[in-house]
């Protein structure tokens, strides 16, 4: 099964996966699949994380203004993790009540 075969709707999330301790590895291709995301789909917005199952980091790209949340969480915060994620969830729901 190829990406070609799925059938994707908006509103997308990019998440990208980096290796333990190189968090600093992953906001270039985040922000491309972000910036992929938004033309693709004409979203208005696209939010993004970036995570090496330990530390998570929020981005928004929107406007082509990139937003990143001021400070990482940890994964021993995980309620953080799972409010700015729910977070994100809400907007999403947002987008479908106003669409």
């Amino acid at each position: 099964m190829s990406l070609n075969d799925l059938d994707f709707a908006a509103p997308i999330i990019s998440v990208v996966e980096v290796k333990k301790s190189s968090l600093s590895a992953g906001p270039g291709q985040c922000v491309a699949e972000m910036y992929g995301t938004l033309q693709q789909f004409e979203q208005e917005k696209v939010y993004g994380i970036i995570t090496d199952g330990e530390v998570w980091s929020f981005l928004r790209l929107q406007d082509q203004v990139l937003s990143a949340h001021q400070h990482h969480s940890h994964i021993s915060t995980v309620a953080d993790i799972i409010d700015r994620v729910g977070y994100i969830a809400e907007q999403f729901k947002q987008l479908e009540t106003d669409g």
